[in-house]
């Protein structure tokens, strides 16, 4: 019988920056471009790198993914549980967000020009920029979850090939895949026009796969615990202060890759850190809960805001601001307990019993590897 692998929780807790990263830009990204004079060069450029807290998301979804299957996805049985949990972590938040932007699409027509099926099969970033077609997205920053869709799929492929990576081999590939994410400026695409045009008619998942696969050879690096705790985290502020000094120089892609591999280094540093006070510190319960609530503020933000603007006045009015932030904090903090994490025990439990009908003998893997 195979046991999961001991959560590190401090990851939980970098989800959580990500996602307020992400928030300040969509929601104060006005005041911003306006207040250069008020808030400083340096603080316009760090707060309109906002859109780079995706990169975030996908370096540590592609570490998390490698550290918790670590190659297990084998037999039927298991990549049926690894299936399931992953439309058992998307989907319900998802769907939730589409029902709440159904209440106010009728002020917002733009969101619904075109055929708005592909979104709910996240299947919308799939086709090239430049596809002949228009489909529509009533949640826009749920353009992130097609891209994960197309990494969980591909991610049984790679996953045992990927642990099976000597340190030597690993390092390697962590720095061709780093040159890559930089040449290219990879993470900009999404939030910035692509470097080269050329770019354009390549699928969106394809162009951001990179920053995924970078999260997951940093996890099958950080198996053979090359670097102790102690160095770890004191490695963890130099790589932040790095990282946050190189979103704060400029607001031109030329940064996105910079950025990206700053923020795998922060993941890798903080995982090695184990029981020392940077990672006692990420494992605060109140940061861990709000980690564990981060998707749920990030699909959220934008039905939250619309609604508030359709129900209560425009956002750049005082009264609409100073309400913004605490209720979808709130919101999200009461969907992630009382609403996603039933719905994903819900999910597993349906599918172990499901499964446990087909096969002669009952699950021996655990039915769901949580992420």
């Amino acid at each position: 019988m195979r046991t999961e692998p001991t959560p590190i929780r401090a990851l939980t807790s970098l989800r959580f920056f990500a996602a307020i990263y992400v928030l300040f830009l969509h929601s104060g990204s006005t005041f911003i471009d306006h207040s250069a004079q008020l808030v400083g060069t340096y603080s316009r450029n760090f707060f309109s790198n906002g859109y780079l807290g995706v990169s975030l998301f996908f370096v540590l979804s592609g570490f998390i993914l490698t550290y918790v299957y670590r190659g297990t996805i084998t037999t039927r049985r298991v990549a049926l549980a690894y299936a399931v949990a992953r439309v058992a972590r998307v989907y319900p938040v998802y769907l939730l967000s589409l029902i709440l932007m159904a209440t106010v699409l009728v002020y917002y027509p733009r969101l619904t020009r075109g055929s708005p099926w592909p979104q709910f099969l996240l299947l919308h970033e799939w086709p090239p920029e430049r596809a002949e077609f228009s489909m529509a997205l009533w949640n826009p920053p749920a353009w992130t979850l097609s891209v994960e869709l197309f990494f969980y799929l591909i991610f049984p492929l790679l996953a045992r090939r990927i642990t099976a990576l000597s340190p030597r081999v690993c390092v390697t590939v962590v720095i061709a895949l780093s040159v890559l994410i930089i040449a290219f400026r990879l993470p900009a695409v999404g939030g910035r026009p692509p470097f080269f045009s050329d770019m354009l008619w390549v699928p969106m998942p394809l162009l951001r796969l990179p920053e995924f696969l970078l999260g997951c050879v940093f996890a099958a690096l950080h198996q053979w615990r090359l670097i102790k705790p102690a160095i770890a985290s004191k490695m963890v502020p130099f790589a932040a202060i790095i990282t946050i000094a190189v979103l704060a120089s400029a607001s031109t892609s030329i940064v996105s890759g910079f950025a990206a591999v700053g923020f795998s280094l922060i993941i890798y540093f903080v995982a090695e850190s184990t029981g020392s006070i940077v990672d006692r510190a990420l494992s605060a319960r109140v940061l861990v809960f709000m980690g564990g609530a981060s998707y749920a503020i990030y699909i959220l933000q934008t039905p939250m805001r619309l609604m508030l603007e359709v129900y209560v006045g425009p956002l750049w009015a005082v009264g609409p601001r100073i309400l913004y932030y605490p209720t979808l904090l709130a919101v999200s903090a009461i969907t992630f307990r009382w609403y996603e994490e039933p719905m994903r025990r819900t999910v597993r439990n349906v599918s172990a019993r499901i499964t446990a009908q087909q096969y002669e003998h009952p699950f021996q893997d655990p039915p769901v590897l949580r992420r």
